[in-house]
């Protein structure tokens, strides 16, 4: 249950932007549906047939609206046990809701590192409310080290690690490096006027920014900003997915300069590329650091630069990362690791007392 993974079904394109834990939903969900022993269903909670009209498909998964009250009951009526998984704390409400009337045991994916403790307020619901909900899941699911530590810190549970899944046809085939890349939403904690001072600072240089537009005064300013720089191309709209991955395919190196994440998908999206990544600060469990497939400045801009002035000028330094990324995509972020790792938690939470 996620509702902002619609536009990734076929049929469903023109929905709502999704985002990195929809992107992960539908992978996960698309893999799980492959199982013969397992029925993958997505319910979909909106009430609103304009953005979600009840034309998306899928080969494997069966798809329900939560508006069509037939098709719900048969959801309730199925046979077997019942697993309702979603993911952002701010869906708790949403999954707790629906998960009662299907009579389904939950598990909740924690997203940004701020889901342990400070989850996003929804309409109806404070950070509060929903932190005092999430008390009624049945199991948690967490990205990194931090947010394991900091869940049982604020609501004394324990969880499960299990790393995002990216599905990928082996090592990608080589493209021209031409560009720097930036892929995030234009929400504030994703902090762009980082990369906008990054493409002041190498004129030279050709910089590229995906950065469909959600936030207004956030887009806004990019927009301004970028008018004035001929080395940046913004693109302010969401694209394909094939289209996202022909730019990774086509970056010299992929920056982040985000205030907080749990486990950015554009990290795996940049490791199954063969393109550096660099980060202002972000570092889940210090994979960066500690596999040594790509470069942390520690919330340092200065470091940042000398980091990119290093990657750029340095093809061995350049091949070594990404050939070490890629074989760590490999052994950590595959689809049928990372689906291993959630059948054996959906088996413990139908078998749990």
């Amino acid at each position: 249950m996620l509702d902002e993974a619609f536009s990734l079904f076929p049929g469903g394109e023109s929905g709502p932007r999704f985002g990195g834990a929809g992107l992960q939903m539908y992978t996960l969900a698309d893999e799980l549906s492959k199982n013969q022993n397992l029925d993958v269903c997505w319910l979909f909670n909106s009430t609103s047939e304009k953005i979600f009209p009840n034309t998306v498909t899928h080969e494997r998964i069966k798809i329900y609206f939560a508006r069509d009250v037939e098709s719900l009951n048969s959801l309730v009526c199925s046979d077997g046990s019942k697993v309702a998984i979603s993911s952002i704390a701010a869906s708790a409400p949403m999954l707790l809701k629906r998960s009662k009337q299907i009579d389904a045991k939950t598990i909740l994916r924690l997203a940004n590192d701020n889901d342990p403790y400070r989850p996003v307020p929804v309409p109806g619901y404070t950070s509060s409310e929903i932190l005092e909900l999430m008390k009624s899941v049945d199991k948690f699911v967490v990205q990194n080290e931090w947010q394991q530590s900091k869940l049982h810190d604020s609501l004394k549970r324990d969880s499960r690690i299990i790393p995002s899944v990216l599905t990928f046809d082996g090592m990608a085939q080589p493209k021209k490096k031409e560009h720097i890349l930036w892929v995030a939403s234009s929400q504030p904690l994703k902090q762009p006027w980082y990369f906008l001072d990054l493409a002041k600072s190498f004129p030279s240089e050709k910089f590229v920014m995906l950065m469909p537009r959600t936030y207004t005064r956030t887009s806004d300013f990019v927009k301004s900003q970028a008018e004035f720089l001929p080395n940046l191309g913004l693109i302010d709209r969401q694209i394909p997915l094939s289209e996202v991955q022909d730019l990774f395919l086509r970056a010299k190196v992929f920056v982040n300069t985000s205030e907080t994440e749990g486990f950015p998908n554009t990290f795996l999206q940049a490791w199954a590329s063969m393109t550096p990544v660099l980060s202002l600060k972000v570092n889940p469990s210090e994979v960066l650091t500690k596999h040594n497939i790509g470069f942390c400045a520690q919330w340092s801009f200065a470091a940042l630069k000398d980091d990119l002035t290093a990657v750029l000028g340095n093809e061995s330094l350049q091949q070594e990362v990404t050939e070490r990324a890629y074989a760590y995509l490999c052994s950590v972020h595959s689809p049928a690791n990372v689906a291993k790792q959630w059948l054996s938690t959906i088996l413990e939470v139908v078998n749990a007392a």
